[in-house]
């Protein structure tokens, strides 16, 4: 009996070796990880190119992968499986081919295709425990797989770009656009010929992230152009380029993109510049505040701002509150450039016989 036991313990510690063995190779691929500086034009914040730092995980974490309930077994993967055969410790080194069938020692084969890692951890211990039902069995991700995905189109260069099975679509395109590739139109191929478009901006601005797909090995990724890039400035609560989709126009960039107005807006000085389209380029239009309710039409690339209300006057602070008053609104905002503080009478005064509670400035 006392032998026994001391096997068992034996067994438990050459299994701990094996599992320690295992992590400590994890974690030397953890600490490698590279570095890409690039230039990024995008599309939802500025319209100027800014230098950001892109950390582009070229060799995966293990780690996370196991820990990562959307990790899918990859072609390419390194597995070790470790248990006790009796009194026996073993353990294996499994490599995933591309028909995905993986051998268990000599217990079973497994089917990975379209498997997570935690299905498949499921599905290799249920099948060593049938047969080794005190076998202590342990299976670890020992090596995430690495692959390449075509990227063409209206790209600052078609390429094939390393990606690993938490790639996202966003990770690999977005360093590669240029100031006229669309965020909204990306269509991905997948190894089986399947055809998918996504929209980025509706991830980025909703958290929609059935539009930022994780990357397969043989997808071939391809970015359409923009049809109509533009931007918005002055009082929007997110000013910034966007992309418009077909019958959005004034309105959708205010409402929508633009997040609506900020307390400041003055929406009856609205300017317009028509940017292409001869004869109106270079022209500037001004509009009041029914252009956004009348959704007026907006070209690729035009710049719209929407002005900030200032004051610098008693009779421009009257004039508001009367018009304001007048559209029914309960609450303003303004900005005070006058040369001397506004006396608190003035607008107690303007503010007599109407239906404004709140008045606030700056």
């Amino acid at each position: 009996m006392k032998n026994a036991i001391k096997k068992r313990i034996f067994v438990f510690v050459i299994l701990i070796s094996c599992i320690s063995g295992m992590f400590a190779q994890i974690n030397e691929i953890k600490d490698k990880s590279v570095f890409s500086k690039v230039n990024l034009s995008s599309a939802n914040k500025n319209i100027e190119s800014e230098e950001v730092v892109v950390k582009e995980t070229f060799i995966p974490n293990a780690q996370m992968a196991m820990s990562s309930p959307d990790y899918h077994v990859t072609a390419g993967d390194v597995y070790t499986l470790a248990f006790a055969m009796g009194t026996t410790p073993v353990s294996y080194t499994m490599t995933v081919d591309s028909s995905y069938k993986i051998r268990v020692a000599n217990l079973g084969i497994v089917n990975a295709k379209g498997l997570s890692f935690l299905q498949l951890k499921s599905q290799v211990e249920a099948i060593v425990s049938k047969n080794y039902p005190m076998g202590g069995v342990q299976f670890v991700l020992l090596s995430p797989a690495m692959f390449n995905v075509k990227v063409s189109g209206d790209v600052s260069s078609s390429t094939e770009a390393p990606a690993w099975a938490l790639s996202r679509l966003s990770t690999v395109v977005v360093p590669l656009f240029t100031d006229y590739s669309s965020s909204r139109d990306i269509q991905v191929i997948s190894a089986d010929g399947t055809k998918k478009v996504y929209d980025l901006f509706l991830a980025e601005r909703n958290g929609d992230f059935s539009n930022n797909p994780y990357l397969r090995p043989g997808d071939n990724i391809i970015v359409s152009e923009a049809k109509r890039k533009v931007r918005i400035d002055g009082a929007v609560k997110r000013p910034g380029v966007y992309e418009l989709l077909d019958g959005e126009n004034l309105n959708a960039l205010v409402e929508k993109y633009g997040d609506g107005l900020t307390p400041y807006a003055d929406t009856s000085r609205i300017d317009l510049l028509r940017i292409t389209n001869e004869p109106e380029a270079g022209k500037m239009y001004y509009f009041k505040d029914d252009a956004i309710k009348s959704d007026i039409s907006i070209d690729a690339y035009d710049y719209v701002k929407i002005n900030k209300s200032f004051c610098n006057s008693t009779e421009e602070i009257e004039e508001i509150i009367k018009k304001c008053d007048k559209d029914k609104k309960t609450n303003i905002s303004f900005i005070w450039s006058g040369e001397d503080e506004i006396e608190e009478a003035v607008w107690k005064r303007a503010l007599k016989n109407t239906e404004i509670s709140n008045l606030s400035f700056s």
